[in-house]
């Protein structure tokens, strides 16, 4: 590998090359000789197996993109600092316990990515980071986010999945350029009314936790292209969900749901419906306006009958209703391809 390290940075010497290409190699330790590469713009030391970095790092002052992602990394050196042009700073799949408060001079950064780490908290100084437009926080041991998180009003991605927060800070609300959201795999028992005000989100990740309502206000976000509120907690959904008529994918997924609103049948864009797994006796005959769905399914739930409008469905090519208390089946569905009802009393399935 030492040789092909040489090599690589030879190049770049004879060059005059503004980036270096070093990921996957197994390296321990970064090689003294990248320390004289000055006007190196991106560094790509990604998968490898550094545990430090060397403190001459932060002489490489000209670096815009810097990719660590990967290494065994338990700290980061305060001569970092000095990479005050990066706009792309790559950490996760490190074992960082803590960001240190410098990461705040960074003021030009629109990219930091920091998920699967040990973070159990962001320190203040992060406040400063206005032109972060993508932060991924997943996968570490956030309890709480601060109040300043409303700060970073540029973001247009934010990934806080598989952490541990209970709730969120109120000045969120200001992050009105969100168009990703993902809060997946925390432990959520409410989502605050001012989600509504998020109203730029095109997509909403709710997956696994402990919510059991959502807030009249969601109706507001109809920009929304995916909502997945999987396995959570909700025995009903607002009427106000009728109002997300840009819905292409609706995932409900084991929510202990008994009933689905009739304002349903408004989310004429879906094309993928998911309410299996949960306690529901019928379905609304608003769902036949749901002309574009491909996939329904409901299977493990409590369905005695379905609507003749189900027949409208005419787009579907997969149709999930195994595992329920059905009888019969409409005529208009009665051996159509995509169809699974096993599991039910149907004479002739």
């Amino acid at each position: 590998m030492a040789g092909a390290i040489d090599q690589a940075i030879a190049a770049v010497r004879a060059s005059g090359g503004t980036v270096l290409d070093l990921s996957g190699l197994r390296s321990r330790e970064l090689c003294e000789s990248v320390r004289d590469l000055t006007t190196l713009t991106r560094l790509d030391l990604s998968s490898n197996q550094l545990a430090t970095l060397p403190d001459w790092i932060g002489e490489l002052t000209a670096l815009t993109q810097l990719d660590l992602r990967g290494n065994t990394l338990t700290e980061l050196p305060d001569s970092m600092a000095n990479l005050t042009r990066l706009r792309f700073l790559e950490l996760s799949h490190n074992r960082l316990t803590a960001l240190p408060g410098w990461i705040g001079e960074l003021t030009a950064l629109t990219q930091l990515d920091l998920r699967g780490n040990t973070l159990t908290e962001l320190p203040d100084p992060m406040a400063n980071l206005t032109r972060l437009r993508f932060l991924d926080l997943s996968h570490n041991r956030l309890t709480a986010l601060p109040d300043w998180i409303g700060k970073l009003t540029a973001l247009t991605q934010l990934d806080l999945r598989g952490n541990t927060l209970t709730e969120l800070p109120d000045p969120m609300a200001n992050l009105t350029r969100l168009r990703f959201l993902d809060l997946s795999h925390n432990r959520l028992t409410a989502l605050p009314g001012w989600v509504g005000e998020l109203t730029a989100l095109t997509e909403l990740r709710l997956i696994h936790n402990r919510l059991t309502s959502l807030p009249d206000s969601i109706g507001n976000l109809r920009s929304l292209t995916i909502l997945d509120a999987a396995r959570n907690k909700l025995t009903a959904l607002p009427d106000s969900i009728g109002e997300l008529t840009e819905l292409t994918e609706l995932d409900l997924w084991s929510c202990d749901l008994q009933e689905l609103p009739d304002s349903i049948g408004k989310l004429t864009a879906l094309t993928e419906l998911d309410v299996a797994n949960n306690h529901l006796t019928r379905l609304p005959d608003a769902i036949g306006n749901l002309t574009s769905l491909r996939k329904l399914s409901a299977y493990r739930n409590k369905l005695r009958r379905l609507p003749d409008s189900i027949g409208s469905l005419t787009s579907l090519t997969h149709l999930y209703l195994s595992l329920n208390e059905l009888t019969e089946l409409p005529e208009s569905i009665a051996g159509r391809t995509g169809l699974d009802v096993g599991g039910n009393a149907i004479s002739g399935y």
